[in-house]
Protein backbone atom coordinates (compact mmCIF):
# COMPACT_ATOMS: atom_id res chain seq x y z
CA UNK A 1 0.00 0.00 0.00
CA UNK A 2 1.30 3.99 -0.84
CA UNK A 3 2.21 6.18 1.89
CA UNK A 4 -0.46 8.18 0.81
CA UNK A 5 -3.04 5.46 1.00
CA UNK A 6 -1.72 4.39 4.50
CA UNK A 7 -1.91 8.08 5.82
CA UNK A 8 -5.44 8.71 4.42
CA UNK A 9 -6.43 5.38 5.94
CA UNK A 10 -4.85 6.59 9.43
CA UNK A 11 -6.60 9.61 9.13
CA UNK A 12 -10.07 8.27 8.62
CA UNK A 13 -9.87 6.47 11.79
CA UNK A 14 -9.16 9.50 13.64
CA UNK A 15 -12.25 11.59 14.23
CA UNK A 16 -11.32 14.48 17.39
CA UNK A 17 -11.88 17.68 17.93
CA UNK A 18 -7.57 18.53 18.65
CA UNK A 19 -6.88 16.46 15.06
CA UNK A 20 -7.60 18.27 11.73
CA UNK A 21 -10.18 16.00 10.03
CA UNK A 22 -10.30 14.34 6.54
CA UNK A 23 -13.25 14.37 4.79
CA UNK A 24 -12.35 12.86 1.77
CA UNK A 25 -9.40 11.52 -0.26
CA UNK A 26 -8.96 9.32 -3.74
CA UNK A 27 -7.25 9.74 -7.17
CA UNK A 28 -7.92 11.76 -10.19
CA UNK A 29 -8.57 10.82 -13.34
CA UNK A 30 -5.16 10.84 -14.31
CA UNK A 31 -4.18 8.79 -10.72
CA UNK A 32 -2.92 11.69 -8.76
CA UNK A 33 -4.04 11.18 -5.17
CA UNK A 34 -5.73 13.71 -3.35
CA UNK A 35 -7.06 14.33 0.40
CA UNK A 36 -9.59 16.86 1.29
CA UNK A 37 -9.16 17.70 4.96
CA UNK A 38 -10.09 20.13 6.88
CA UNK A 39 -8.93 24.02 6.73
CA UNK A 40 -6.97 25.17 9.75
CA UNK A 41 -6.34 28.54 10.02
CA UNK A 42 -4.41 28.84 12.59
CA UNK A 43 -0.57 29.27 13.58
CA UNK A 44 2.02 26.68 14.17
CA UNK A 45 2.35 26.22 17.79
CA UNK A 46 5.50 28.38 18.50
CA UNK A 47 4.62 31.10 16.27
CA UNK A 48 1.52 31.24 18.27
CA UNK A 49 3.59 31.12 21.41
CA UNK A 50 5.50 34.05 19.97
CA UNK A 51 2.64 36.56 18.83
CA UNK A 52 -0.03 35.99 21.85
CA UNK A 53 0.85 36.95 25.38
CA UNK A 54 -1.69 33.77 26.70
CA UNK A 55 -1.32 33.13 30.42
CA UNK A 56 0.64 30.07 31.94
CA UNK A 57 -2.84 28.46 32.60
CA UNK A 58 -3.82 28.79 28.99
CA UNK A 59 -0.64 27.37 27.89
CA UNK A 60 -1.12 24.24 30.14
CA UNK A 61 -4.99 24.08 28.83
CA UNK A 62 -3.63 24.04 25.22
CA UNK A 63 -0.94 21.41 25.95
CA UNK A 64 -3.63 19.36 27.25
CA UNK A 65 -5.49 19.47 24.53
CA UNK A 66 -2.32 18.51 22.45
CA UNK A 67 -2.05 15.29 24.61
CA UNK A 68 -5.63 14.56 24.67
CA UNK A 69 -5.27 14.50 20.77
CA UNK A 70 -2.00 12.39 21.02
CA UNK A 71 -3.72 10.29 23.27
CA UNK A 72 -6.45 9.28 21.44
CA UNK A 73 -4.38 8.52 18.31
CA UNK A 74 -2.73 6.11 20.84
CA UNK A 75 -5.93 4.76 22.02
CA UNK A 76 -6.64 3.49 17.77
CA UNK A 77 -3.20 2.46 18.35
CA UNK A 78 -1.65 5.29 16.33
CA UNK A 79 1.88 7.04 16.95
CA UNK A 80 2.08 10.18 14.84
CA UNK A 81 5.88 9.95 14.97
CA UNK A 82 6.35 13.72 14.16
CA UNK A 83 4.86 15.60 16.83
CA UNK A 84 6.69 19.09 15.91
CA UNK A 85 6.18 23.21 16.11
CA UNK A 86 4.83 23.00 13.07
CA UNK A 87 2.37 19.92 13.26
CA UNK A 88 0.31 21.69 15.65
CA UNK A 89 -1.40 24.08 14.24
CA UNK A 90 -3.32 26.81 16.68
CA UNK A 91 -6.75 28.51 15.22
CA UNK A 92 -7.52 32.33 16.68
CA UNK A 93 -9.88 30.86 18.72
CA UNK A 94 -6.82 28.91 21.01
CA UNK A 95 -8.48 25.48 19.53
CA UNK A 96 -5.23 23.48 18.75
CA UNK A 97 -4.92 21.15 15.70
CA UNK A 98 -3.08 18.23 14.99
CA UNK A 99 -1.80 17.99 11.38
CA UNK A 100 0.50 15.51 9.00
CA UNK A 101 -0.32 12.33 10.31
CA UNK A 102 2.33 11.42 7.15
CA UNK A 103 4.51 8.93 8.73
CA UNK A 104 2.32 7.90 11.06
CA UNK A 105 1.96 4.63 11.94
CA UNK A 106 0.28 1.57 14.05
CA UNK A 107 2.08 1.31 17.13
CA UNK A 108 2.52 -2.81 16.06
CA UNK A 109 4.09 -1.64 12.87
CA UNK A 110 7.54 -3.27 11.56
CA UNK A 111 9.95 0.03 11.81
CA UNK A 112 11.25 -0.59 8.16
CA UNK A 113 10.16 2.24 5.49
CA UNK A 114 8.34 0.48 2.17
CA UNK A 115 11.85 0.50 -0.02
CA UNK A 116 13.30 -1.30 3.32
CA UNK A 117 15.41 1.87 4.28
CA UNK A 118 15.33 1.95 8.18
CA UNK A 119 12.17 4.63 9.26
CA UNK A 120 15.37 6.61 10.99
CA UNK A 121 16.75 7.42 7.57
CA UNK A 122 13.54 9.26 6.74
CA UNK A 123 12.87 12.54 7.61
CA UNK A 124 12.43 14.07 11.08
CA UNK A 125 12.76 16.68 12.95
CA UNK A 126 15.88 17.54 14.88
CA UNK A 127 15.43 18.20 18.15
CA UNK A 128 12.05 16.64 18.54
CA UNK A 129 12.45 13.05 17.21
CA UNK A 130 13.07 10.50 20.09
CA UNK A 131 16.00 8.92 20.47
CA UNK A 132 14.89 5.04 19.36
CA UNK A 133 13.76 7.00 16.21
CA UNK A 134 16.90 8.03 15.54
CA UNK A 135 18.54 4.82 16.16
CA UNK A 136 15.73 2.99 14.05
CA UNK A 137 14.76 1.25 17.03
CA UNK A 138 11.09 0.12 17.24
CA UNK A 139 8.64 3.01 17.72
CA UNK A 140 6.13 3.11 20.55
CA UNK A 141 3.67 5.64 21.74
CA UNK A 142 6.48 7.36 23.90
CA UNK A 143 8.03 8.17 20.70
CA UNK A 144 5.12 11.04 20.83
CA UNK A 145 5.61 11.26 24.61
CA UNK A 146 8.82 12.58 24.02
CA UNK A 147 8.31 14.82 21.57
CA UNK A 148 5.15 16.29 23.56
CA UNK A 149 7.81 17.05 26.10
CA UNK A 150 10.01 19.25 24.02
CA UNK A 151 6.54 20.87 23.33
CA UNK A 152 5.90 21.64 26.68
CA UNK A 153 9.49 22.85 26.77
CA UNK A 154 9.01 25.03 24.10
CA UNK A 155 5.74 26.83 25.07
CA UNK A 156 6.18 26.95 29.10
CA UNK A 157 9.41 29.70 29.28
CA UNK A 158 8.84 29.64 32.66
CA UNK A 159 10.04 26.06 33.28
CA UNK A 160 13.24 26.63 34.53
CA UNK A 161 12.37 28.27 37.88
CA UNK A 162 9.54 25.34 38.15
CA UNK A 163 10.85 21.91 39.68
CA UNK A 164 7.76 20.15 39.16
CA UNK A 165 7.66 20.86 35.01
CA UNK A 166 11.42 20.37 34.88
CA UNK A 167 10.61 17.05 36.27
CA UNK A 168 7.77 16.24 33.89
CA UNK A 169 9.57 17.22 30.88
CA UNK A 170 13.16 15.74 31.74
CA UNK A 171 10.78 12.46 32.60
CA UNK A 172 9.04 12.61 28.84
CA UNK A 173 12.49 13.50 27.37
CA UNK A 174 14.44 10.52 28.51
CA UNK A 175 17.07 8.83 26.60
CA UNK A 176 15.27 5.98 27.66
CA UNK A 177 11.72 5.81 26.47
Amino acid sequence: MSRFESERQTLARLSHPNIAQLFDGGQTDDGAPYFVMELVDGLPLLQWAAATQRSKAQRTQLFLDICAAAAFAHSHLIVHRDLTPNNVLVRGDGVVKLIDFGIARPADALPVAANDAPLAALTHTPGYAAPERLRGAHVTTATDIYSLGKLLADIEPTHRNDRELQAIIARACADDP
